[in-house]
Parts: structure tokens; sequence; C-alpha cells
């Protein structure tokens, strides 16, 4: 139960890393990808290294629970963030969720269903 709690927090953490990273990467000027400007922007921008700390998060939590379960069983959980991070987008970033894409996360949720239930 405790590593289950686990991964569903480096989900969590994932997802809400990827929001941040969206929430701070509109809010800085791209004028060209490799400016000083630019790399200075980004580096100096809260949100998007807050993203990238919560980035980090689950890369930590996987390398844990991969010396306790197979790859094949662990590494399909992290497609929850795909589920995750869509709700997220849509409360805290007023994104739009379209029909298609709703069907799609509804099949990763049956697709983790199966990994789950084959343990």
């Amino acid at each position: 139960m405790k590593d289950i709690l686990l991964l569903f927090g480096g989900i969590v953490a994932g997802a809400f890393g990827a929001n941040l990273l969206k929430r701070g990467l509109v809010q800085v000027e791209f004028h060209q990808l490799f400016s000083l400007n630019t790399i200075t922007a980004v580096f100096t921008n809260s949100s998007i290294l807050l993203g990238l700390f919560l980035y980090l998060i689950p890369t930590v939590i996987i390398m844990y629970l991969l010396t306790k379960y197979p790859v094949s069983f662990v590494q399909p959980f992290l497609a929850l963030t795909y589920v995750i991070t869509p709700i997220i987008a849509f409360i805290w970033l007023k994104e739009e969720i379209s029909l298609m894409r709703i069907i799609g996360i509804g099949i990763i949720i049956i697709g983790v269903i199966f990994v789950a239930k084959s343990q």
C-alpha cells in the first residue's frame, strides 16, 4: 500500500510539474531558443524551476520502485500521468479537453487496470 501511494504521489508531482512548466513557459518570450536572454528568463522563472523539481520526484520514486518490482509492471503506471495532467490543466490552466482526448484517457485507465490485475 505504501508503494502504491508513493507511486501515485510521484504521478501527481509529475503532472503538476508539467503544468507548472507550461505556466512558466507562457511567461517567457522566446526570441531565440539558445539566446542568453531566453536562457536567463527560463532559469529565473519560479514556475519553471518548481516544475523541473517536481519532474525529478517521480524519477527518484520510480528508481526506488524498480528495485522492488519488474519494470514491465511499474512503467505502465506512469501512463496515469497522462490522465492527471490534462485534468489539472483543465482546472488550473483552463485548457480545453476534447472528446477524443477524454476517450484516450479512458483507454489509458483501462490499460493500467489490466496491468495492475496482471501482478
